[in-house]
């Protein structure tokens, strides 16, 4: 191994200097030390605020780990904790481990190794490998390399995102994107979502529930998220839930239960408003809650308690709840199916959230921002849209919102041979001759002429900016001047 460590070194350099502020960095990574340590699984932790999450997650064979529940957390939890190197090389007869054994077991973990990324002594994240199908004997020089590895990486990785949130800074400056977690943003080059973003940084501030209103794709989602990252809970749990399931379901994902509380009930489970406690918890899709379940909604609310299934006792929580509906509350209110005093108290500030069709817009700045991270995603050079597609893409009324308009994007750079997206490249039903019959030529002519003067105007004549801002090529611009 010893002989391998320097051709290691020199990919590892070879990695930081062409792949940090790729969206592939950590897999590149994970993909090298999976290599050169000989092990079958590996995954990046990283920091966000007080809680851990899974950054990157790969096999021997190059394939992603989307679920962190197949690694040990236990490892990872003790390794951090620590501030250590926790290996074996066999679980199995490792007095060490002799009473988590079987959750080592149900993954079928044979051996594992896992240490801290620690910068200036603080813990930012942890690097885990674990071998399978085989044990794996760590020799003292494999666990120094792992030491010496996950050092350096650590100030890589700290560079990495110091790099990324300056690039995200200025790249959201240029065109009004907001960047939120896990790859999400929001684009606010409208009139309609800047009114949203700025009602958003008022809401911020207070602890006042909040009720999001807009179509099925519209964004609730990240507009919750953004309230939250910009409140004083920011760095307590942001826990996302749809109450679209069944009302035993509901009720059970939301308080939790007891050991015993029903048949299927083996061990006692926290709910979301207990795994929420000081953060944030949004329920989407508040409309489904049940009538028999929202009275226990509204206590939260109102009291700050909540009751387990199967438990007598009440429980003291302090949360934010944001909702989400895409139906009309009150309507519901007057057929009996929602309380009218949880409606008042969920809707202490209401958030409407215009249709994308109603936003046009914030699409050529959309279609950039899914073109970049999905070009990045499945490793395509793809510049820009044709003129064409740009057409086609403010034109279509996007019945599914920015979650339709994000498929289409998908879609697209999948299909696409070159580097730039063509008609044939989108979806059948985005460019059915429907939504341009020939009355409508002319329209979409004054439509494009008003669009140009528009882009001249906001950036006072500078056609290459102009060109950008259309997503179109400077030459070509000049030509429809």
């Amino acid at each position: 191994m010893e002989n391998q460590s320097l051709e290691f070194f020199k990919r590892l350099v070879d990695i930081i200097s062409s792949n940090i502020d790729k969206e592939n960095f950590f897999e590149n990574i994970l993909d090298l030390i999976i290599g050169i340590f000989k092990t079958e699984l590996g995954a990046i932790f990283l920091y966000k605020g007080n809680e851990i999450h899974l950054a990157s997650g790969r096999t021997l064979d190059n394939v992603t780990i989307e679920d962190a529940n197949v690694l040990s957390q236990i490892v990872i939890n003790n390794s951090i904790r620590s501030k250590e190197v926790l290996y074996s090389s066999d679980v199995r007869k490792d007095a060490r481990f002799k009473n988590s054994r079987s959750i080592f077991l149900k993954n079928n973990i044979r051996s594992f190794i896992c240490a801290p990324l620690l910068k200036d002594e603080k813990v930012i994240g942890a690097i885990y490998l674990d071998c399978r199908m085989t044990t794996h004997l760590f020799t003292d020089y494999e666990i120094d390399l792992f030491k010496t590895v996950c050092g350096l990486i650590a100030g890589i990785i700290d560079k990495s995102l110091a790099y990324r949130k300056a690039y995200e800074k200025l790249f959201s400056k240029m065109y009004d994107i907001i960047i939120l977690p896990n790859n999400g943003f929001l684009v606010a080059e409208s009139v309609q979502m800047r009114r949203v973003l700025k009602r958003v940084e008022e809401v911020a501030k207070v602890d006042s529930n909040v009720l999001l209103l807009g179509e099925t794709g519209v964004g609730k989602g990240a507009i919750a998220r953004l309230i939250h990252e910009k409140s004083s809970r920011k760095n307590a749990s942001f826990i996302s839930y749809s109450c679209n399931v069944p009302e035993t379901l509901l009720e059970s994902d939301l308080f939790g239960y007891r050991k015993g509380a029903f048949t299927d009930a083996k061990a006692d489970k926290k709910g979301l408003v207990e795994e929420a406690n000081k953060g944030t918890l949004f329920l989407d899709e508040i409309a489904n809650v049940p009538i028999s379940i929202q009275a226990k909604l509204l206590g939260v609310i109102e009291e700050k308690t909540f009751r387990k299934l199967g438990e007598t006792a009440l429980r003291k929580v302090d949360i934010r709840i944001i909702s989400a509906s895409n139906n009309d509350l009150e309507d519901l209110i007057n057929r009996g199916k929602f309380r009218e005093d949880l409606y008042y108290r969920l809707n202490t500030i209401t958030i409407k959230i215009p249709p994308l069709r109603e936003r046009k817009e914030d699409i050529p700045i959309l279609a950039r921002c899914f073109l970049k991270y999905f070009s990045n995603r499945f490793r395509k050079r793809i510049t820009g849209f044709s003129t064409k597609v740009m057409e086609v893409l403010l034109n279509y009324p996007w019945p599914g919102n920015v979650r339709q308009f994000k498929s289409t994007i998908e879609h697209a750079v999948v299909m696409a041979k070159g580097s730039r997206i063509f008609l044939e490249d989108l979806p059948e039903e985005i460019v059915s001759r429907e939504y341009f019959p020939k009355p409508l030529r002319k329209e979409l002519r004054e439509l494009e002429r008003s669009m140009i003067l528009e882009a001249l105007s906001i950036t006072q004549g500078n056609v290459t900016r102009a060109a950008r801002y259309l997503c179109i090529n400077p030459r070509h611009l000049r030509r429809l001047i």
